[in-house]
């Protein structure tokens, strides 16, 4: 009997993570998956996350088709909605 509940539960919303660094050589890929329509993950939202050195944003200048994410070793799939990622600046101006 497992330890644990394999049923899916309801998804995960509303998340705040603020101030996380990664600095290093060795990340494995982080990988948010939403299971369906019904069970998302959904306002996500990453506050001065810094990656060898680089804070990652979804401001910038950057061209459209370019994610935030893909600076991140960050996959996320087609059931993952508003996830964000801000600067200390971005945040406070909300």
């Amino acid at each position: 009997m497992p330890r644990w509940n394999t049923a899916p539960g309801r998804g995960i919303e509303n998340v705040y993570i603020k101030d996380l660094t990664y600095t290093g050589t060795h990340a494995g890929t982080s990988l948010l998956l939403g299971l369906d329509g019904d069970h998302l993950i959904k306002d996500v939202t990453f506050e001065n996350l810094v990656v060898n050195g680089r804070v990652i944003r979804d401001s910038g200048g950057k061209p459209d088709w370019y994610l935030a994410s893909d600076g991140v070793p960050m996959f996320a799939n087609e059931h993952v909605h508003s996830l964000r990622f801000l600067t200390t600046e971005e945040a406070a101006a909300l």
